[in-house]
Order: structure tokens, then sequence, then C-alpha cells
């Protein structure tokens, strides 16, 4: 355990150029604007394309156009709901898998309620002092803390409490968020966002913020108390 105090897909022709119905550009056949195979002209090159015949393949080009693109928005959408229901699976998958149908933070509201209140109320006291009342302090990692992370705090207490003192330290720890990650009849992870503020006499009052991981173990008599405490 580590601790501080201060405890994340063209082309739109159809054929092969452009807009165009066939090999050339606007054309419809070979040639450019023309039906047939040379510039503005028919079969020979001779006989012009009237207004109307040019005015009505505009039109047939604008809509190609327009159904093309609609075709490619609709792909745009095909594609991002598809993504979605891919994630919606997984996810689904996930919460019916044997480790999370046994993780009762899922579906016991009570438990979870219970692991919330317990730890929240364990890492205010153990993570709050007033130099003038530092057994109060002791006593809540006696009831609070478990195996490592009882061990690891009072290899530090000591000198946190000379300090506490020398300077007439006051911390004040309060939980701003916490969520159960995994529970089980006996052992809960919990992810904690815990904010502190220290007050000394002369000097503004110093806050600052700790992410943790927290892990708590149930004891026989019902009660959560923390095993472990990881700052991420």
């Amino acid at each position: 355990m580590r601790r501080e105090h201060g405890v994340g897909n063209g082309a739109h022709g159809i054929g092969n150029e452009g807009h165009g119905i066939g090999n050339g550009g606007h054309g419809v056949g070979n040639g450019a604007h023309g039906v047939g195979n040379e510039g503005h002209g028919g079969s020979d090159g001779h006989d012009a394309v009237s207004p109307v015949q040019d005015a009505e393949f505009h039109v047939r080009a604008s809509r190609t156009t327009a159904r093309r693109i609609t075709i490619a928005v609709l792909g745009v959408a095909l594609a991002l709901a598809t993504a979605s229901a891919v994630f919606s699976g997984v996810r689904a998958h996930q919460l019916r898998g044997t480790e999370s149908a046994a993780n009762a933070a899922l579906v016991d509201t009570v438990a979870t309620g219970a692991v919330i209140e317990q730890v929240s109320a364990s890492l205010k006291a153990v993570f709050s002092y007033d130099y003038t009342r530092l057994r109060r302090t002791e006593h809540a990692v006696d009831v609070a803390l478990v195996g490592e992370a009882a061990a690891e705090y009072r290899r530090e207490f000591d000198a946190a409490a000379q300090q506490a003192k020398r300077r007439q330290l006051v911390k004040a720890a309060t939980v701003r968020a916490i969520g159960v990650r995994e529970l089980t009849d006996r052992r809960a992870t919990v992810l904690v966002f815990l904010d502190q503020q220290v007050q000394r006499p002369g000097a503004a009052p110093t806050s600052s913020t700790a992410t943790l991981d927290v892990t708590a173990l149930r004891d026989n008599g019902g009660t959560w108390r923390i095993s472990d405490i990881e700052p991420l």
C-alpha cells in the first residue's frame, strides 16, 4: 500500500468519372457533355444536343447526386448505430459474466450502501486529526483499519503526530465522492475522492484532493474495515 497524506470510409460517379454516367465527366457515353463519342455532338459528332435534352440531363445528374449524398449520410448513421450497438453488447456481456454476476455492487443496494457509509466514516476519522487530540485519531485507526493499512499507518503516525504538535496542525478530511466497484459477501473495492484541508496558526488553510482505491473486508460482526489504501 502506498499512501500519501494528501490523501481516465468513392467516387460519386456511376462509371469511371465524377458525376457522369458512363466513361466521361458529365456525359452519357464516352465524351464530355455528349451523347456518342465526341464533344457536344451526336454519334458522328455533328448533331448537337438540344437545350431540352441538356436540361433533362442536368436534372437527372442533380437527382443522382442527391441520392448519393443521402446514401452517404445514411451510411455514416448506420456506422454510428453499429458502433453503439457493439458497445452496448459488450457492456451487456460484461454484466452477464460470471464475475459480474457475483458482484453485489450491481444489484444489492442495501449492502452497497452499508459499505459506502462505513468506509466514508472510517476514512474521515483516520485522515482527520487535531494536534490537541491525537489519541482520538489513534483510536480511529484501531477501529477502522486492519492488515497492511493499519500497519503502514502506525509506522508513519509517530512522525506525523510530532509534526502536528510542533506546527499546531488541524486537518479535516471529507469524502467528496465514493463508489463501490466490486462487492462480495466479505470483500469490497471502493473508489474514493477525498478532500483534505489543513489549518495552522498564522497561515491560510491549504487544501488537497486524493483519489484512492480502497479495499475493505467485512468482519464476523458485519463491520467493514479497511485493509488497503492505494493512491491513484
